[in-house]
Order: C-alpha cells, then structure tokens, then sequence
C-alpha cells in the first residue's frame, strides 16, 4: 500500500472534490507521537511509545457541509473522503448558511515547540525517571516506597489548508513527570505528590520534585479532622 505525503495527498482530494461539484473544501491535519515510562523499584514498569494521524475532510456541495474522516492517506482514502462528504451532506435536512472561513485576518504566533526536546533520546528519558525514583526514595528514611514514577513527553502537529486559501499550521511538545512518594512515621502513613510539565528537558529538576513531594507527604503526619 503507497501511502503519500500530506500535499500530494491534499491535491488529490481538492481536485477530486471539485470535480464531484463541492464548491468548497477544506482539510484539518493532525499527528502525534506520545512517550510513558513508569519506574517501580528501580525496574520499568511501564512503558509504551506511540504514533497516530488523522485527517477530517469537509466541503459544501449544494450548500450543505459534508464530512468525512480517515487515518489512511492514500488514493483509496481519497475517493472515500469525497464520496462519503458528498453522502453526507445530501441527507442535511436543515437550512443553516454553510461556509469554509477564509483565513482573513493575523494568527498569533506561539512557540510552543522546542529542538532540544525533540532531540532527546528514549533511553535519556528513561535514566530521568529512574533518577527521580531514586532522589525521592533517598530524600528522607521516612519514605518507604514511591508508588508513582512516571515520565512522559509528547509532540504534535496540526494544519488546516482550504480551497479559500487558507493554510496554517501548528506543532508543539511537552514533558512532564510526576512522582508520588509514601511515607511512614510512628505508625502513620501518607502519601505525596508533585508535578513538572515544560518542553524544555534540562527544567525536569528531580531533585526539587523529590523534596516537594516528600515534604508534602510529611506534612500530612499528626493531621486530625476537626469538629464540624
């Protein structure tokens, strides 16, 4: 199965969609890749990395909005996101005006995707949560164990292209890493947390994770509920 790059495949779909008649179209793209490490007891726990796409077509064809969907692009996918919008928008019943928006106007620019966190390698993410596991295990003799160690990072992109000339896009990345310790004193146990989320990788402090949720836990010891 040949599988094509988004604009060729986006100019199939938009001659395509012409000659069925649609006086208007449009295309919104999107991809994603996702990472999770969950460290317990110095071992991985948990780990998984993932990939996705998925591309939604509409158009208006006898003034109607048709839709469609799919997460293959190739010609088989082309003739299905025409023929299937142009099904679904001869069963619209209801007289709302339709239209694609011309993308007239400015965008702000967010920068919202960092190089540096796009280069770092799995096995860097993986030693960051074994380092979290061990500066939250060594922080206090108090704790007896972290229940949660998890690191994860994802990155995506979006991008909207019509027959109006539009066409924008987006891309942006994030990691984050979350620990949660147990800790025992005279008998009581209780349980902290605490939580980074940043796309720069050098931000992910395990230290100060270690200590804030730790400490957090501790502060729990001797607590009471009050009369109401």
């Amino acid at each position: 199965m040949k599988y094509m790059q988004l604009n060729e495949f986006k100019d199939k779909v938009f001659a395509k969609a012409k000659a069925e008649g649609f006086s208007e179209y449009e295309l919104y793209y999107v991809d994603g890749e996702s990472f999770k490490v969950n460290i317990y007891k110095g071992e991985i726990d948990e780990y998984s990395l993932n990939t996705s796409i998925g591309l939604s077509f509409r158009g208006v064809f006898n003034e109607k909005m048709g839709y469609s969907y799919t997460e293959i692009l190739d010609d088989a996918s082309v003739e299905q996101l025409v023929k299937m919008a142009k099904e679904n928008a001869r069963v619209i019943d209801n007289e709302d005006e339709e239209f694609i928006y011309d993308g007239s106007g400015e965008y702000v620019k967010i920068n919202s995707y960092s190089e540096e966190l796009a280069k770092v390698s799995v096995e860097e993410k993986i030693k960051l949560a074994m380092q979290l596991e061990k500066d939250t295990e060594s922080f206090s003799h108090k704790v007896k164990t972290v229940k949660t160690c998890v690191v994860v990072s994802g990155e995506g992109s979006n991008r909207i292209i019509n027959s109006k000339g539009l066409d924008v896009s987006h891309k942006s990345n994030v990691i984050y890493a979350v620990v949660v310790p147990v800790a025992e004193e005279n008998g009581q146990v209780n349980t902290g947390d605490a939580f980074a989320a940043t796309n720069k990788f050098d931000e992910v402090d395990t230290k100060l994770l270690a200590k804030e949720s730790v400490e957090k836990a501790l502060s729990y010891m001797g607590a009471e509920s009050i009369k109401s």
